[in-house]
């Protein structure tokens, strides 16, 4: 099962934008698993979220139609939202004492905006840092896409800049890591407001005490301590279930785990695993397999690796018993789905 990584609520908002622009309900879609989907179905099938698999689909069709980047993407939906826009989260942000106190609210509540995400925040001698750590696999697309989105969305609001945040003279501190891919001209946009510091350990930024410690001017703790009860509500509404629990878990292991050493992870008996499974209307190989088949189609989608290599990374010995698998799963062979992606991608 793909990992969802976006509320979607913000596809509604990504739709809306890209319509404007120009780009058709139906094109923004093509082929991601909403493609024949109406826009009065499409709100029922997205009550889970957006899945990595389609967002990055949506990006690449978005970005193609409209001849720009990923960060250009990112920046101009970022451009279009208030803090308000983030449901009852961004009026809980609104109604804290201080920066800090909103960005502590921000952490504790990220998974409201994306599951895939955690945010740290720790102190660093006259520093707040903030360091988002992606929690499941996603893709370079979806990841560039989300942390341009995610700055960009807070730090326009009027609400922010009446605060006078970001006319301090010591301005926050960006931090990007020698392993994420820069794009010089988009920086180029926010240097009036950070700067920015290359080839570190980790992308996060840096925030003065000074300004962390800035009185909000919406601050009002009654109102932050009743909205913070609908977020625990829909945090516990989208929490994930028993079955999407397990599947998250065994993909983040290097390996698969067997029965015995899932179940203890999970502080289980076998036989306790053995009955949530059953009563999820699967089994421990069924889950696997299923695991191993979307591992693929991600695999088929998104390298150049072949077949046979596929295969063996996923444990299987013969390249025909992956392939006979695969399309038992699928309805048709691993090179058939590459093909038919390809052809997908560039129509």
């Amino acid at each position: 099962m793909d990992s969802i990584v976006l509320n979607s609520k913000y596809l509604k908002y990504l739709l809306s934008y890209l319509q404007d622009r120009g780009v058709s309900h139906a094109e923004a879609l093509r082929g991601t698993s909403f493609q024949n989907t109406n826009k009065t179905n499409l709100e029922g099938l997205l009550c889970k979220g957006i899945t990595d698999i389609d967002l990055n689909q949506i990006i690449v069709n978005a970005t193609k139609q409209l001849s720009i980047t990923v960060y250009q993407l990112g920046f101009e939906l970022g451009l279009r939202m208030t803090t308000t826009s983030h449901g009852s989260l961004g009026v809980a942000i609104l109604c804290c004492d201080t920066i800090k106190t909103a960005m502590m609210t921000y952490s504790d509540y990220v998974a409201l905006v994306s599951p895939a995400f955690k945010v740290n925040i720790y102190a660093e001698k006259e520093w707040l840092a903030l360091e988002p750590v992606p929690i499941v696999e996603i893709s370079d697309n979806v990841y560039l896409f989300l942390m341009v989105f995610g700055v960009c969305s807070p730090l326009f609001d009027k609400n922010l800049f009446d605060t006078g945040v970001l006319g301090f003279d010591e301005k926050v501190i960006i931090e990007i890591s020698k392993d994420d891919e820069v794009n010089a001209s988009f920086l180029k946009l926010f240097e009036q407001f950070f700067i920015f510091r290359y080839n570190a350990p980790c992308s996060r930024a840096l925030i003065p005490i000074a300004i962390s410690s800035k009185i909000l001017p919406m601050a009002n703790e009654d109102t932050r301590q009743s909205i913070l009860t609908l977020c625990n509500d829909e945090l516990e509404s989208t929490s994930n279930s028993f079955l999407e629990q397990v599947t998250q878990f065994l993909v983040k292991n290097q390996r698969f785990l067997s029965l015995e050493e899932l179940a203890d992870k999970l502080n289980m008996s076998t036989r306790t695993l053995h009955r949530h499974l059953h009563e999820n209307g699967t089994s421990y190989s069924k889950l696997v397999a299923r695991i191993k088949m979307e591992q693929a189609k991600r695999m088929l989608m998104r390298t150049d690796k072949n077949i046979q290599s596929i295969g063996l990374e996923l444990g299987f010995s013969e390249t025909t018993n992956f392939s006979s698998a695969f399309k038992k799963y699928q309805g048709m062979t691993p090179n058939q789905f590459r093909k038919k992606q390809q052809i997908d991608k560039y129509r």
